[in-house]
Formats: C-alpha cells, sequence, structure tokens
C-alpha cells in the first residue's frame, strides 16, 4: 500500500484548501500510520492492555487462587485461653481433613477459573489486535478511495478550466469583433440619421409648400366646381329667357336668381379655408352623435357641408338639414343629403309641436341677433320631443385665441355669446337640464409653457416659480383656452 505520508496536497484551482484542511489530516490521523516504525502500534496497544489487565486484576488472581489447606493456631496469651487451646487442637486434629478435602475441591475451582479467565483475556487482546488490523485496513482503503477522488476532481477542475478559458478567449474575441461592428454600424448609422435630418429638414420646407399648393388645388378646385354651376344655373336661365324672348313673351324676372345667392358662393369659399375642411371639422362633431342615438328625426339647423349629417347617416340615425346658404344646399344635394333651403324660424314655426327627437345647431347662433336668437331657442324648446337633446356649438368668447382669429375674422358674425349667457337664455325659454361642455382645446404644445425648478434651487426661488407658473396656467386659461363650447340641453315633460 502506498505511504499516504508522502502524498503531497495539491492545490485546488477553486480555491476551497479541501485537501489542506480534510486529506492532510486523513492521510496523517488515518489511524495506524503505514511507515515501518509504526506498523506494530496495534500490538504494542494490546501488549499495554494486557500488562494493565495484569497488574491490576489477573495479577491478584493468580497470586491468591490457592486457599491452603492447613490451619495455624497461635497460642494464647490469656489464662482462659491457654485452659481451652488443647481442646482447639484437638478439634482441628479431627476435622483437618475434612477441611482439606474442601480446600483441595476450592483450588482446583479457583485453578479452572483463573486458567478460563486467563484465556478468555488472552483471547480478548488478539480479537481487539484483529478488529485494529481491519479498522486500519478500512482506513486506509477509505483515504485512498479520498486521495483517489480529489486527483480525479482536480483534473476535472482542471479540463473545465482549460476549456473556459478556452470559451472565455472565444467569446471575447468574437465580442470584440461584435463591439468593432456595432461601432462601425452606429458610425454609419449616426451619419445616415444626420443625412436624413438634413434632407429633412431640406424637404420640410417644401413639404409645406406642396400641402399649400394642394390646399389652394383643392380650393380652386371647389372653386372652379361651384362656379361652374352657378355658370349653368345661369345659362339655363338665360337660354329660357331667350327662348321667351324668340316666343315673344317677357321672362318673369321673379324667376331670376337673387342677388343674395351670388353672395352664397363667397361664403362656401370662406368656410373651407378659415374654419376647416371637411376632413377637419367632421371628427370634432363625432362626439355629439351619441346624444341622438335612436333617434328618427333629427333637424341640423344650418347644415352647411352636411358634416353632421353623414355621421348621423353612418349611425343609421335619420336626419335632415336647413340652411339659407344656396352653394351649401347644392352641396349637400350632390352628397346626396336630405336637405332644404329654408330660414330656421319659419321652417320650425311649421312644424307641429314635439315632432322632432333631435336638434343639432352648429357656429349659428352667434349669426342671430338677440331678438332672433331668442325665438330660435323658444321654438327648439316647443317642437323638441320630451327627453331628447338640443345640442348647440358655437365659437367661445373666453378665449382671445378663439376670438381673435375665428369669431372676428367672420363678418357676419353678431356678437360674442358667452357660455353663461346662453345657459341663462336656454334655460329661461323652458329647458331644465343644461349644461356646459368646453370642446376642441387648444394644443397645449403651443401655449406658455411652465417652468421646471433646477434641482439646487432654493425654497424662495421655488415659490417665485410657483407663482409663475400660477399666472401662466391663468394667462394660458384667458388667452388659450377652448375654441367652442356646447350646450347640451334635455327637454323634460311639462307637467
Amino acid at each position: 500500500m502506498e505511504n499516504s505520508t508522502t502524498r503531497q496536497p495539491l492545490q485546488s484551482h477553486l480555491c476551497f484548501q479541501m485537501w489542506d484542511k480534510h486529506l492532510t489530516a486523513l492521510n496523517t490521523l488515518w489511524d495506524l500510520q503505514t511507515d515501518a516504525s509504526c506498523r506494530d502500534a496495534a500490538g504494542t496497544q494490546a501488549t499495554h492492555f494486557h500488562k494493565t489487565l495484569w497488574n491490576q486484576h489477573l495479577l491478584h488472581l493468580n497470586q491468591t487462587w490457592h486457599v491452603p489447606s492447613i490451619l495455624v493456631l497461635q497460642p494464647p496469651s490469656s489464662f482462659l485461653g491457654k485452659l481451652v487451646f488443647p481442646v482447639k487442637k484437638l478439634i482441628l486434629r479431627w476435622i483437618q481433613p475434612a477441611i482439606d478435602s474442601v480446600v483441595h475441591q476450592q483450588n482446583e475451582v479457583n485453578a479452572r477459573f483463573v486458567q478460563t479467565y486467563n484465556s478468555l483475556v488472552e483471547l480478548t487482546n488478539q480479537e481487539a489486535v484483529r478488529k485494529l488490523e481491519a479498522q486500519r485496513e478500512v482506513n486506509a482503503k477509505l483515504v485512498q478511495c479520498l486521495n483517489d477522488l480529489v486527483d480525479l476532481t482536480s483534473s476535472e477542475l482542471d479540463r473545465l478550466r482549460e476549456e473556459v478559458d478556452h470559451h472565455l478567449k472565444t467569446f471575447q474575441t468574437q465580442f470584440d469583433t461584435f463591439q468593432t461592428q456595432l461601432d462601425t454600424f452606429q458610425t454609419h448609422l449616426n451619419r445616415l440619421q444626420n443625412h436624413i435630418e438634413n434632407r429633412l429638414e431640406q424637404i420640410e420646407p417644401r413639404c409645406a409648400e406642396i400641402e399649400l399648393i394642394v390646399w389652394a388645388y383643392d380650393r380652386r378646385k371647389e372653386a372652379l366646381e361651384f362656379e361652374q354651376i352657378s355658370l349653368n344655373q345661369k345659362l339655363e336661365q338665360v337660354l329660357a329667357a331667350i327662348h321667351s324672348l324668340k316666343r315673344g313673351e317677357i321672362p318673369d324676372m321673379e324667376h331670376l336668381p337673387p342677388p343674395e345667392q351670388q353672395k352664397d358662393y363667397s361664403y362656401f369659399v370662406f368656410e373651407n379655408r378659415h374654419r376647416g375642411d371637411e376632413k377637419t371639422i367632421k371628427p370634432r362633431l363625432a362626439d355629439y352623435v351619441k346624444y341622438f342615438k335612436g333617434c328618427s328625426n333629427v333637424l341640423d339647423i344650418g347644415c352647411a357641408r352636411g358634416e353632421f349629417l353623414e355621421l348621423l347617416a353612418e349611425h343609421h340615425i335619420q336626419g335632415h338639414g336647413i340652411d339659407l346658404n344656396h352653394s351649401f344646399i347644392q352641396y349637400c344635394q350632390q352628397k346626396g343629403l336630405s336637405v332644404q333651403e329654408i330660414d330656421a324660424l319659419s321652417y320650425l314655426s311649421s312644424l307641429p309641436d314635439n315632432s322632432l327627437d333631435g336638434l343639432f345647431i352648429a357656429h349659428l347662433i352667434e349669426h342671430f341677433p338677440m331678438m332672433d336668437l331668442r325665438k330660435l331657442l323658444q321654438l327648439c324648446f316647443e317642437k323638441l320631443a320630451p327627453h331628447r337633446y338640443l345640442v348647440i356649438e358655437t365659437p367661445n368668447p373666453c378665449s382671445v385665441y378663439a376670438l381673435s382669429q375665428y369669431f372676428y375674422k367672420d363678418l357676419s358674425h353678431d356678437k360674442p355669446l358667452h357660455p353663461e349667457a346662453i345657459l341663462f337664455l336656454t334655460k329661461s325659454v323652458g329647458f331644465q337640464q343644461v349644461e356646459i361642455v368646453y370642446k376642441n382645446p387648444f394644443p397645449a404644445k403651443e401655449t406658455l409653457q411652465l417652468l421646471e425648478p433646477p434641482e439646487t434651487a432654493d425654497k424662495l426661488l421655488r415659490a417665485m416659480i410657483d407663482v409663475s407658473n400660477h399666472n401662466f396656467q391663468q394667462l394660458n386659461t384667458l388667452l388659450y383656452g377652448h375654441l367652442d363650447y356646447a350646450i347640451i340641453a334635455r327637454k323634460r315633460p311639462v307637467v
């Protein structure tokens, strides 16, 4: 068997110090060390055990097992003892044979017992030596297995370390290559982004110019279409007059177009240019459709280009519109909408009470004088069926921007109408459930921006910034409030 004390501890690559703490102790203390000077350690310990047992017990047993059979009487010193002493000697001589027989038998028993006990001690000593030798062999094999296992583990760790090092080097090489490619790609991307940004800076003005040209083209196209319609109507009227003259008839001047219709087309163009085209206005009105769900007779007063009538049709709600602008009426009729050229007061007066299940008025009441406006609202209340809605939208005079950029551009507007004033006027004609809803907020990014206090700002500076932001918010409300507001009125049945 290999001498375990000659094994040198292998250093662990994982810094476990397993060999130093455990295997060295096993190689040193696995009991009977295998060098020549200690091979008889088991026998030495057994001899020591035998001597100790002998000195303490066996020696005494082996020395005292024999009992003498002859009894020796000591001469007495007292007078009475001297008188009795001959009697004792006589009695002893008489019983001595019996004592000799008993003592002889006892000595034989003692001899056999001591001999048996000595044999047991010797057998125990031999068995202990055998057990110690067997345990030493087991310990030696265990230590050998552990040493082999450590060698195998160390070899495997070395292999794994080399494999990991190889993979790490490969990964590092690939990572460096990828990083180089990424840097190159980032450089190209930055160049491309800069190029695109430069091109966009050049294209954006051109796009704006193109959009303006397209918008102007669309407006011009619309103008030409309606001019063609107007010219065709005039041509038909002139041809009819010529035919009348040929027949010797005097043409009826009442059938010639009134001068007011010549202004209708101009307002149509103005509506497209300053209020917005249909694609802009139609989504703004979509939120009002919910008030007319389930209705079958909704009237749009001042239907203009018919955006809301189209929304009603898309939601399968029956509606019709009225307007005084001849160009608007012709435009709506071309789209297949149900419209009529008539003023609102006359039309409403001709309807029976509670006959309409919805009324919509968008950007019309600001054209009415006060007396006509009150009469319009009164007729709306009378003609609207109970539990149905009247929806009115008009420019918001609480917004300076709305006043300056929208309201006063239209010379046909009579006066700005404050939301609270229209709320009061609507309630005064009979509506009880009335609310104001502000619509079309001004873009937040174009308002006065609030200040952000720096991280190092002290308490005084933060307080000043808070005051400034509060003032900015008040200015934003005044200058850039909602562009429009709506009056949502629901008619309750009259008790």
